[in-house]
C-alpha cells in the first residue's frame, strides 16, 4: 500500500475464493487477484492482475481504495472494484482531483485468474473534494451494488448510488445527495480534514452496511467543525435511493486522524443489529437498530 491508499477484500461464496485488491509498489499500481482458501488455511492465489498502471508510467497517482472498494455479487461471483484511477480522463489535476472509476472483474472458470472489464466512471469528482471517496456494497435484495461518495464536482456532502452489471461492465444511476445535514461527510469537507467519525471516516474500516432485517444500508459519517457524527440510513428501491435524514448521533468516542485513529461498523445478520466503535474518551462499542423508520441505540 502507499499513502494514498490500503488494501481491499471480500468473500465470494459462488466460486468459494477471497478476493483482494490493493495499490502498491513504485509504480503505484493499482492490483487485484483472487485465490481458494485450502484446509490447511493457506491460499491458492490466482495470477496477480494489473488493474491499471501507475505514476511511474502515467505520470498519475492511483488512490483511493480505503477499506470497502470492492464488493463481490454473490449469485454470479462478479467483482465490483473501484477506486481513483489514473487512467486519463479519471485524474483530473496530478494527485488530487479524481473521478471514481469502477471495473467488473471476472474469475476464470478452470483456474483462479482474473480478467477486468474497462473501466467506467462511478461518480464525478472536482474542486469539491481534493481527494474523492467511494466505498461499495453488494445488494442482496436487488442482485446489484451500491455505494457512497463524496464526489460531486465542485459539491461536497455524503451521495449513494446504484451500479448495475451492464453487459459485463458497471453501471452507475441515481446518484442522490442526503439533504439537511450539512455539517456531514465521509471523509470531512472538502477534503479528508474530518477530525470525528462515527465509524472512522477516511481512517476507518468499514464504512456501511446492510441491515436485512429492514433492507437498508447503514453508514456512518464524518465530521469537522466538532458536529457529533451520524449514522445514517438509506433504501435502494431498486430505481432509486431514499434517504432518512434525521439519523443518529453515536454516543461513543469518535476522534479520527491519520496517526491510526479510526473505528467500524459490523452488522449481525443473527440479531438485526449492528455495532460501531470509535476511539477516543468514553470509547466502546455501541449497539444500534434501526426499524425502517428510526434508530435506537440499546447501550447509548
Amino acid at each position: 500500500s502507499n499513502a494514498f491508499s490500503s488494501k481491499t477484500c471480500d468473500y465470494d461464496k459462488y466460486n468459494n475464493v477471497i478476493w483482494t485488491a490493493w495499490i502498491g509498489g513504485s509504480g503505484n499500481i493499482c492490483y487485484a487477484r483472487c485465490g481458494t482458501i485450502n484446509s490447511d488455511k493457506s491460499i491458492s492465489w490466482g495470477d496477480r492482475l494489473e488493474v491499471q498502471e501507475g505514476y511511474n508510467i502515467i505520470s498519475r497517482y492511483n488512490q483511493g481504495i480505503l477499506g470497502q472498494n470492492m464488493a463481490v455479487d454473490q449469485n454470479t461471483g462478479k467483482c465490483l472494484l473501484a477506486w481513483n484511477s489514473s487512467a486519463s480522463g479519471n485524474n483530473i489535476s496530478g494527485a488530487s482531483n479524481h473521478h471514481p472509476v469502477g471495473v467488473i472483474l471476472t474469475k476464470n472458470s478452470s483456474n483462479n485468474n482474473i480478467t477486468a472489464s474497462s473501466q467506467v466512471r462511478l461518480a464525478t469528482g472536482g474542486s469539491g473534494q481534493d481527494f474523492p471517496m467511494i466505498q461499495v456494497h453488494f445488494d442482496d435484495t436487488n442482485d446489484e451494488w451500491v455505494a457512497i461518495t463524496d464526489a460531486n464536482g465542485s459539491g461536497t456532502g455524503i451521495h449513494a448510488l446504484r451500479i448495475t452489471n451492464n453487459s459485463g461492465s458497471p453501471s452507475p444511476a441515481n446518484q442522490t445527495q442526503l439533504t439537511g445535514n450539512s455539517s456531514h461527510f465521509i471523509q470531512g469537507n472538502g477534503d479528508h480534514n474530518g477530525t470525528k467519525g462515527a465509524t472512522g471516516g477516511r481512517y476507518g474500516g468499514l464504512m456501511m452496511v446492510h441491515d436485512l432485517s429492514c433492507d437498508r444500508f447503514i453508514m456512518g459519517s464524518a465530521t469537522a467543525d466538532g458536529t457529533t457524527p451520524k449514522l445514517f440510513a438509506f433504501r435502494n428501491t431498486g430505481s432509486g435511493i431514499t434517504w432518512d435524514t434525521t439519523g443518529i448521533a453515536v454516543s461513543h468516542g469518535t476522534t479520527i486522524s491519520q496517526s491510526g485513529k479510526g473505528g467500524t461498523i459490523a452488522y449481525s445478520h443473527a440479531r438485526g443489529r449492528f455495532a460501531t466503535h470509535g476511539q477516543g474518551s468514553g470509547e466502546k462499542l455501541e449497539i444500534f437498530s434501526y426499524d425502517g423508520s428510526s434508530f435506537t441505540s440499546h447501550n447509548a
